[in-house]
């Protein structure tokens, strides 16, 4: 298991290595400053669940779990986090975001890679400053109901997902300023665009801005 911290404030990275035993991430953030660390990410963690104790984190603004294959649902845990970005990446069994609702600050979402999900929860709606979802990649999509979506959302990205299909007429409710993108350079610079008239687009197969911004992890 790999754990990497980060302080946005100092400019500091650090990486290490725990053993994949279940309460080594428990034991690990019971000592660190909780009020020093922004962001961390989580790789190859063992458990079907993170420990309450990160908790601890409450400066923690972006959480990103890296093959966590245990994990099938949203950890109850992150519910008293100050959360703005919260990323699964190639997490195999993830396939539930029940509770979801009860991260309301989330301003970026990523579930990209992750074999197991295929639906998005109605609540997903309730993310009022949500304004970044990427889906890339989760092939096991067939449906996408973006009548679910937040209006907040200005990047929607799908790109791999090769069975996804949805309903054309609901994207004019939507003010999506872009779709299946590649990098994130420019990704302040999109979250503050004006929406794209007349969008009309099969997400599956149309890059619209390849050099715009993206989510890729």
């Amino acid at each position: 298991m790999q754990i990497t911290l980060r302080n946005a404030e100092t400019n500091t990275r650090t990486s290490l290595v725990l053993p994949d035993e279940r309460r080594a991430l428990f034991n690990f953030l019971s000592f660190v400053d909780g009020a020093a660390i922004d962001a961390i990410e989580i790789a190859d963690m063992p458990d079907d669940k993170l420990p309450r104790n990160i908790q601890r984190l409450s400066r923690l603004k972006a959480l990103t779990l890296v093959r966590c294959h245990a994990l099938t649902g949203l950890p109850a845990e992150l519910a008293k986090c100050p959360l703005k970005e919260l990323a699964f990446i190639k997490c195999a069994d993830f396939h539930d975001l029940t509770g979801i609702r009860k991260c309301p600050g989330l301003e970026v979402l990523h579930i990209s890679g992750c074999d197991a999900f295929s639906s998005l929860p109605e609540e997903l709606a309730d993310l009022t400053m949500l304004r970044a979802l990427d889906l890339s990649y989760s092939e096991s999509i067939q449906w996408i109901d973006l009548s679910i979506l937040p209006k907040s959302l200005k990047i929607l990205d799908m790109h791999g997902c090769w069975q996804a299909d949805f309903d054309a007429d609901a994207l004019a409710g939507l003010h999506i300023a872009s779709l299946q993108i590649q990098d994130t350079v420019h990704l302040p610079e999109l979250l503050d665009a004006p929406a794209m008239p007349e969008l009309e687009i099969q997400l599956r197969h149309i890059l619209t801005t390849r050099d715009g911004c993206g989510l890729d992890a």
